[in-house]
């Protein structure tokens, strides 16, 4: 995990003068113009924490998408994507991971050799039978429940905490 609590209640609210007033949360830094921490590049802010930035919330207006494999500029939009045949991983969507279904293969190769449980069926990788697709994994059709259930769980956690502040 990526977090560590600042007594401050937001990244953004605490002064600073040096990098040191900052080195209690995570991925922060001190922001000399400001007086204020901010999130280190690559992080952005999520109330008293810095969390890794998805790859869609990265501007590509300074290359940052070559620091991130499998992701290119979006010109319309100046942020990265990921490339063809890539979605943010599941995880925190902070990288590119190979597409379970927009994997193509072919019978006798291996494209879909480092997805684990998955085959190549009619030219596209699948889930085989027990799992299904979750971005860029198969996962068993009850871990993927649960890694729903669980989601599902933190967002309500959060929603609570910020109805309890007003």
């Amino acid at each position: 995990m990526y977090l560590v609590s600042s007594a401050a209640g937001v990244v953004s609210d605490k002064d600073c003068s040096t990098n040191d007033d900052c080195k209690d949360i995570d991925h922060a830094e001190c922001d000399g113009g400001t007086t204020k921490c901010k999130c280190s590049d690559g992080y952005r802010e999520e109330g008293d924490t810095c969390v890794k930035r998805k790859v869609s919330e990265t501007d590509c207006t300074n290359g940052a998408c070559t620091d991130i494999d499998n992701a290119e500029c979006d010109s319309g939009t100046t942020k990265c994507k990921c490339s063809d045949g890539y979605k943010e991983d599941s995880t925190d969507g902070s990288s590119c991971a190979k597409a379970v279904s927009d994997t193509t293969c072919s019978e006798n190769g291996d494209e879909c050799g480092d997805i684990d449980n998955s085959h190549c069926d009619n030219g596209k990788c699948e889930c085989d039978a027990g799992y299904v697709m979750n971005v860029d994994v198969c996962t068993a059709e009850n871990a993927a429940a649960v890694i729903q259930l669980g989601a599902l769980t933190v967002l309500l956690c959060v929603l609570a905490t910020l109805i309890q502040q007003f």
